[in-house]
């Protein structure tokens, strides 16, 4: 049946798509009503620090601190019904700096008194005064309760990688002191209408104005100050612990209702003036009334700059009138934000774009975001083929599914030929011929020597959106290894050396042999399929190569020595969004081999190679000499398309420096202006002047121009047969031997394989 089906597209195909496609009216009154994003502010001039957060008397309220260019500055933000940003200096935060104090957080209660948390070298205290006052008033607090710190460590930096105890952090450590007992430090304070709270990891303190402690409120987990808020003196608490939303009564500390919230549980909570609950996440805003049980969607976060990978949500609030406003951050500020009904506005956009990809992507998603943002009256709709790891669904079955979806007309109007068979796409006319669109680019906005992937006889079918490129660190400049076969015959050479010719992988660590293989697999292009038939010569020589190579780094780097892979703290300030770190580069800084290969990933992989950049007597070449690069997020546009101009305005969108200048977690921008940047940002002195390593991965970028495409189908093959060539229960051979394109999926690209793999 399967047979059956592909055999049925090509006919299909041949004959037009336009046969296949039946037309629909629909007749159907629109349905109108939905929120609408608007910008306040864009930036927020400098600030890294946001505290409290809310709307009284007609206005929102909050205050911004800790600038860049003056860390002592502390400005009373508003913003009125004219929705105009206003900012007034408060002069008494100079006085704190005065006193070697530094804010961790403030609040302002609805008579006009703020509390203010501040910290030094060895305490905590707590200050009040009011709008009119200039001086601040201490409020003495005695009965800190106390933390057991003594083998803690935080994270507060995304610049270092660094190891501890056998374990690594990227980001700069603090620890607690030796003693091991010193008073908790709260994380935040908020006004309460008799006095304020002070909120801790595991517990909130209820406090009058004087200082003393009232009640205290238990059983929760690292609580941050935006997990708490006040609404007629009731608490309301996002209580990770047990994914509720509790609301408490301040007076007598009862736990009045609670809210289920494990869907969005990376959300920030909030309640209005009618005790009804909403919940704010990259996902969208949702609503819970106060007796209610069922969350509701009331925002998409997808039509909005909610939905944007790079971005968080700090802070959020009511605007009295139903809508809220929120402050989203970013590795490049904060932007305030606000949203509200409309009444005459489409409950869904008038228009839609669709969009298929086997797997997802932030940098998609990050375009779209920006691209709903410019054109509020599009719906772009992401159809993920394989949208996590557990799914039940193979490969062969989503592309079976989506042939036949193109086979009836109801086709994406764009789509990302990661992992799929493009060969055939390309080979039966499914997809647009992109050369009349590179023509409308302007010069030089994207790296055309990495549009070699998909372009056949003169005609371009699709574009990268971001690549990564396999590289050779070494100390000589190996130009000889040429080949994983020479690169197998260096390191049998130098394993007696100490330290030996080639550093020991990662896998090595984890006895993860299949990763060992595929990790290989991945960074070469073998040109294995051709007429839907494997090489498996070249395949059998693959799988020798590779075992022997891992055989001899086991040989002088046994299990459990191997380089370390850290993953990183959030990326770009994004929310959810992490990086693998190769720490190969960081080990050939400590001498220990003298050459490495790697698939270079991003932008933390880029920085990890500075300390060699500043050695001087290191080399980054080409893997092999063969100018390759993988590219990744390739976008084509179908033919049967009736959004094609849509399509093309969607794809200067993706490839913008706005978009590829927001750093992801994975693959390095295909715009040059934003690559560049990134360069310079990892692998610059202090002039801003490129190191020698950082000028040869800029030139390797411009004069890569061998695009590795992967079929994920034949990948999944091989990577099953590699787990019996490790563990020994095939020979290379019979594992070739049963590797073969999967019949229903068509056939994979072509291409010219390196000599002597």
């Amino acid at each position: 049946m399967k047979r059956l089906v592909s055999l049925m597209l090509v006919f299909c195909l041949m004959t037009g798509m336009s046969g296949c496609k039946t037309e629909e009216t629909d007749t159907k009154q629109q349905a109108m009503g939905r929120y609408i994003e608007t910008t306040i502010a864009e930036d927020l001039k400098g600030a890294s620090s946001i505290m409290d957060f809310h709307y009284a008397e007609n206005e929102l309220v909050f205050y911004t601190g800790q600038y860049y260019d003056d860390p002592t500055k502390l400005l009373r933000q508003t913003v009125g019904e004219d929705q105009k940003l206003t900012g007034e200096s408060m002069q008494w935060a100079k006085s704190l700096a005065e006193q070697n104090l530094k804010i961790i957080d403030l609040d302002e209660g609805l008579d006009g008194t703020v509390y203010i948390l501040a910290q030094n070298d060895e305490e905590a205290q707590v200050f009040y005064t009011t709008l009119e006052d200039t001086q601040l008033n201490p409020i003495p607090v005695s009965d800190w309760p106390e933390s057991d710190e003594s083998n803690y460590s935080i994270m507060v930096g995304d610049d270092s990688v660094h190891v501890e105890e056998g374990k690594t952090f990227v980001g700069e450590l603090e620890s607690a002191t030796e003693n091991g007992k010193k008073s908790a430090v709260p994380n935040g304070i908020l006004a309460t209408p008799e006095g304020f709270l002070l909120i801790y990891n595991d517990q909130i303190e209820s406090r009058d104005m004087s200082g003393v402690k009232k009640k205290t409120f238990n059983g929760f987990f690292y609580l941050s100050d935006r997990d708490v808020s006040v609404q007629n003196n009731q608490m309301v608490v996002k209580n990770s612990q047990v994914s509720e939303i509790q609301i408490y009564d301040l007076s007598t500390g009862e736990l009045l209702r609670k809210h289920s919230c494990e869907e969005n549980v990376q959300s920030l909570a909030e309640m209005d003036q009618q005790e009804n609950i909403y919940l704010i996440s990259n996902t969208g805003i949702y609503q819970q009334s106060s007796g209610g049980t069922l969350w509701e969607k009331m925002v998409e976060g997808d039509l909005t700059s909610l939905g944007m990978p790079s971005k968080y949500v700090d802070a959020v609030s009511e605007d009295g009138t139903g809508g809220f406003y929120a402050v989203l951050g970013s590795e490049s500020g904060y932007s305030l934000m606000h949203y509200f009904y409309s009444p005459d506005t489409p409950v869904q956009p008038d228009t839609e774009l669709t969009i298929f990809s086997l797997k997802d992507s932030n940098i998609l998603r990050q375009a779209i975001s920006e691209f709903q943002h410019q054109n509020p009256n599009v719906k772009v709709n992401l159809q993920i083929g394989i949208a996590n790891e557990e799914e039940s669904a193979t490969t062969q079955d989503v592309i079976l599914s989506l042939n036949t979806e193109i086979l009836n007309g109801n086709g994406p109007d764009l789509i990302v030929l990661d992992g799929l068979p493009a060969e055939s796409y390309l080979e039966k006319g499914v997809l647009t011929d992109l050369s009349g669109y590179l023509q409308k680019m302007e010069g030089g906005i994207i790296l055309e020597n990495m549009l070699t992937g998909y372009q056949r006889d003169g005609k371009l079918f699709a574009i990268p959106a971001q690549f990564t490129i396999p590289i050779y660190l070494s100390q000589n400049n190996e130009d000889e290894v040429d080949s994983l076969s020479a690169l197998l015959q260096k390191t049998k050479e130098g394993a007696d050396q100490k330290p030996p010719y080639l550093l020991s992988l990662d896998v090595l660590e984890m006895e993860d042999k299949v990763s060992f293989v595929m990790n290989w697999y991945d960074r070469l292009e073998m040109g294995l399929i051709k007429d839907q038939t494997i090489d498996t010569q070249k395949l059998e020589q693959f799988f020798q190569n590779v075992k022997e190579l891992f055989d001899t780094q086991s040989s002088y780097a046994p299990l459990g020595e191997g380089a370390v892979m850290a993953v990183s703290a959030s990326v770009a300030g994004s929310s959810g969004v992490y990086e693998v770190l190769d720490m190969g580069p960081s080990r050939l800084s400590n001498g220990e081999a003298s050459a490495y290969a790697m698939t270079m990933s991003g932008q933390g992989n880029l920085a990890n190679l500075l300390k060699l950049a500043e050695q001087g007597n290191w080399s980054l070449t080409s893997l092999f000499q063969q100018n390759q690069f993988i590219p990744q997020v390739n976008v084509g546009i179908l033919e049967s398309s009736e959004q094609k101009e849509l399509a093309e305005s969607f794809l200067t969108t993706l490839y913008s420096q706005s978009v590829q200048s927001v750093y992801l977690g994975s693959g390095f921008p295909i715009n040059q202006a934003a690559l560049k940047e990134l360069i310079t940002k990892s692998l610059s002195d202090e002039d801003g002047n490129l190191y020698p390593m950082g000028e040869q991965f800029y030139q390797l970028c411009q004069q890569a121009n061998q695009a590795i495409l992967t079929d994920e189908t034949v990948r999944n093959a091989v990577k099953t047969q590699a787990e019996f060539v490790m563990d020994g229960s095939l020979s290379a051979k019979q594992a070739a031997e049963n590797v073969s394109p999967p019949a229903c999926a068509a056939p994979p690209a072509r291409h010219t394989a390196p000599q002597g793999l």
